[in-house]
């Protein structure tokens, strides 16, 4: 939440307040943003290196857990993001997805 990438991303929303930003991380899972600063979030680094989404199956599983317990209408994600592109095509239908640029 402090970097210049979630600002920009941030700024293209006129009603933030009733979006749920979430961070991930191929280990930990989908990491709202309000929690992003606390252990272990906070705290885990990892190389940025390319993760095979196929080697996180734990990792779609808590992203429907999650996106199932929340109901949300639509997703904005990062199309150049490889890994989290894979699991956009496990999202429920009916959830609107879309791309955002950075």
């Amino acid at each position: 939440y402090l970097s210049q990438d979630y600002k920009t991303i941030k700024s293209k929303f006129k009603k933030d307040s009733a979006i749920q930003f979430c961070q991930y991380s191929p280990h930990l899972g989908i990491i709202p943003i309000e929690i992003s600063d606390i252990f272990p979030a906070a705290h885990h680094e990892t190389a940025r290196i390319d993760f095979d989404p196929r080697d996180y199956t734990a990792f779609g599983e808590g992203l429907m857990q999650f996106l199932g317990n929340n109901k949300f209408t639509e997703i904005h994600y990062d199309s150049s993001d490889k890994f989290l592109r894979h699991f956009m095509k496990m999202v429920p239908a009916g959830t609107k997805k879309f791309k955002i640029k950075k």
